[in-house]
């Protein structure tokens, strides 16, 4: 069992990581104006929240989320090429207007 510090800071490197795969590694449009803010990683180490803004209207929020939907194998290929540990934690994406979680 990690100790909550350890689970702060690898938060704070999925945090970059995913960023980072959002920009460069996705190649979808619909992911442009996806924001992330926060992310969360429990104890253990083996699930992480990454909560995330979309800026614009509806049609775009939706197409923001459908568009993490469908390249959630990509982002966690790039957050577990980035960290050092062992295992990469399943990753949860949720917005934070919403309460609906994707889990890859």
């Amino acid at each position: 069992m990690a100790d909550p510090a350890r689970a702060g800071r690898l938060a704070q490197r999925i945090k970059v990581l995913v960023a980072e795969a959002l920009r460069r590694g996705v190649k979808d449009d619909r992911v442009e104006p996806v924001t992330v803010t926060e992310v969360r990683v429990t104890n253990d180490l083996q699930h992480a929240t990454v909560y995330y803004t979309v800026l614009g209207d509806e049609a775009t929020v939706a197409a923001a989320h459908e568009g993490i939907q469908d390249n959630r194998g990509i982002l966690r290929r790039e957050v577990g090429r980035g960290l050092t540990i062992r295992l990469v934690p399943c990753l949860l994406y949720t917005s934070d207007a919403a309460d609906d979680l994707l889990c890859v």
